[in-house]
């Protein structure tokens, strides 16, 4: 029967030097890894959710922004239940949902309590907390093609002290206004990069199709005894991106 040779004291020294050298190569390895991960400062690379208006407004919208199921599938505003009608979409209103977060089903269940027949949105933008971040849901009331019930009686009457001239006729107000609703409360906090994304990208599609010019895009506080989107809501950004938003 034959024995394996024992190891000899050379035998042992090279097999330290082996495995002494795995365990270097696996170091630099891995620290490679984390270093790569770093920038030169020995900060994290890693993008901060922090991120900038400009940096939002221009990515492509099919990347960066998550898209509801309600939305039409061809990323079009064609509503499922009826044939839009030719100018009778006169202004755009933009609303807060005055709550941290919500559901479509939250806030009819809300408008139903107020005594309106269902959502009084045409369109909602979530912020995370219930409906998704930056998701767009579009209302019965714009896939039917009805009017909004998202203002008030005061909102007809004529305003003096108003932020703007509100070009419009008490009836264009109720029947010709479409209401897209951030949901939040914009009196509290910041809405969400990803929602002003999608509330721009849908506003100035709204404006191309329907031929709404940007004088008649009003935050909900343009009106009489309505208040929103809220304190915290980029006006001047918003207004400014959309005119350039539109022009393309």
């Amino acid at each position: 029967m034959s024995r394996s040779k024992p190891a000899t004291p050379s035998d042992s020294h090279r097999a330290r030097i082996v495995w002494t050298s795995l365990i270097a190569a696996s170091t630099v390895v891995v620290g490679g890894l984390i270093l790569s991960e770093r920038g030169h400062d020995g900060q994290s690379a890693v993008p901060s959710p922090a991120i900038s208006l400009a940096t939002i407004v221009t990515k492509d919208a099919s990347a960066s922004v998550a898209q509801s199921t309600d939305k039409s599938s061809d990323g079009g505003i064609a509503p499922r239940g009826a044939a839009l009608v030719p100018g009778q979409w006169k202004a755009i209103v933009i609303h807060h949902s005055g709550t941290m977060g919500g559901t479509a089903e939250s806030m009819a269940r809300d408008h139903v309590a107020d005594g309106r027949a269902g959502l009084g949105h045409h369109f909602l933008i979530g912020n995370g907390t219930g409906l998704g971040d930056g998701a767009v849901h579009v209302g019965y009331r714009w896939n039917r093609q009805l009017p909004g019930a998202h203002l008030g009686s005061q909102a007809i009457q004529p305003a003096p002290g108003g932020a703007r001239q509100v070009a419009l006729t008490g009836n264009e107000l109720l029947k010709g206004t479409i209401s897209v609703c951030l949901i939040g409360h914009g009196d509290r906090r910041a809405f969400t990069p990803r929602q002003l994304h999608e509330l721009l990208e849908l506003v100035s599609e709204l404006q191309r199709e329907l031929n709404i010019p940007s004088e008649q895009v009003y935050l909900a506080s343009d009106l009489p005894g309505t208040t929103g989107p809220g304190t915290h809501f980029p006006a001047a950004w918003f207004e400014s991106s959309l005119r350039e938003s539109v022009v393309r």
